[in-house]
Formats: structure tokens, sequence, C-alpha cells
């Protein structure tokens, strides 16, 4: 990029950001790109701070800033070699092994919205299975990459599990785009602040299918239909996840 675009897309970034999310909270997530600064040298750090790094990051990293910031980055680009390295290819499910069923259910409604089930992968889900028992849990996910996008099936049981947080550091480690998606009453706010994207999904009958439709298009290429046809089958599945929400939430409790 030249320096006028440069400028323009470290402005778009802290623009995108500023309003949610506080300085401090933004090096956090710079960090994450893998950007080398001394995180301790900013004690009350401001958004000024944030541009300087910003300042002195490669084109290449910028542009995934911008992307995970949900911006457009055909603007900025003219290397399309980039724009291709950054297409996603896969969708990894993140799960517990209690929230299985409801994990279930949220691969057929990525599929009715268009996902192809064979670019879908989780590692206990029939039919979307990537789990080989004579390997470790690290071998297993060892096709994580920057071209596999993961869904986090955010609840109480998810963060209790040792392997869905062993999941969930290998997944910010090798991957560069993830959603978290919230079942139940699981509240977004308590982890969305610390992490990027800032996009996040409560799964429950009122969830917003639109988002879902911007989230596997801006990523997988895949068009939103303005008229879903699909919404009715989408809402079934909402209210069975309702109902395996509450079961889980029993089973946990009994």
């Amino acid at each position: 990029m030249n320096p006028r675009q440069r400028n323009r897309i470290i402005t778009d970034i802290i623009l995108a950001n500023q309003n949610f999310r506080e300085a401090k909270n933004m090096l956090i997530v710079l960090v994450g790109y893998k950007i080398e600064f001394e995180f301790y040298d900013f004690e009350d750090p401001t958004y000024d701070d944030v541009q300087k790094i910003l300042n002195l990051t490669s084109d290449e990293i910028l542009l995934q800033i911008a992307q995970d910031s949900r911006l457009d980055i055909s603007v900025y680009s003219l290397n399309k070699n980039i724009e291709r390295q950054l297409q996603i290819e896969q969708i990894f499910i993140s799960h517990c092994h209690d929230d299985k069923e409801i994990a279930e259910s949220f691969a057929q409604i990525l599929e009715i919205m268009g996902a192809e089930s064979t670019n879908i992968r989780a590692t206990s889900l029939e039919g979307y299975e990537s789990f080989n028992q004579k390997d470790s849990l690290q071998e297993n996910l060892e096709f994580l990459d920057e071209k596999v996008m993961v869904f986090f099936m955010l609840s109480d049981r998810f963060f209790e599990s040792p392997n869905s947080m062993v999941e969930m550091g290998l997944a910010f480690e090798k991957t560069r785009k993830q959603t978290f998606v919230a079942i139940e009453s699981f509240d977004l706010r308590l982890i969305q602040k610390f992490f990027m994207p800032a996009i996040g999904i409560n799964l429950g009958v009122e969830m917003d299918y639109k988002t879902l439709g911007n989230i596997l298009q801006d990523n997988l290429g895949i068009k939103s239909d303005e008229t879903f046809p699909w919404k009715p089958i989408f809402n079934i599945y909402l209210k069975l996840i309702k109902i395996q929400s509450s079961r889980s939430s029993k089973n946990l409790i009994e």
C-alpha cells in the first residue's frame, strides 16, 4: 500500500474499534497478531499509542486487522494475491462434550445457510468429525491455520472443560478469524472486549440470522439471500437448540 492507503486503513481501524474497546484492550488484541512491541511500556495507553504501533505494522497484518474489524479491504489493497490469501476455506466448531447436541444443531444451521458440510469440522460431531482417538488433541487440531474460521460455542460448561480450553488456545494461536456464539444466557461482554473480533452471536430463538449470514458472506463468500428462504427451517433449529440448552443445564445441575 502507498502512504495514503496506509494512513486511511489505520484511521479506519481506530474508528472501528475505539467506540467499544479501550486502548489498553486494543493493545491486547494487537498482541494476538504477533506485532512486536513491549506491552508493559504503556502504563496508561491511548489510541495515539495504538496508532504509533499500527504505523510500524506490515501491510499484510494491517489488512488482516481491517478485515477482522469488518472493514472492506478491497478499498485499500490492489494486491489480489493478499486478498486470496485471506480467504477462509473451512469452519471449525469448538464446543465442549456436554454441548455436543447444540453444536450439531448449529452445524445444521450453517449448512442450511449455504456452508458446505465438507468444509465444517468439529472434534466430536458425527459427519463433521476430525478426531482420531489414537492421536492427542493437539495432533487432531493440526489442520487449524489462517484459512480456518472458528465458532466458539460458549457456555459455563465450555470454560469448565480442559479440552475446550486447549482448543481455544490453539485456535487463537493458529487462526485469525473467530466468532463467539453464546449459548443460553452467557454474557458475551465478559470476553468480547479482550478479543478480536468483537462479533458475537447470542444463540437463541431471537438470534440475529442476518448477522450470521453476513459473517458467512464476508468470510466464505456465501451470498446472503435477501428473501431468507431457509428461515422457517432455521427457526426450527433455534427452538431445538433452546430445548437442548435447557437439557444440558439440567444435567449440569444434577
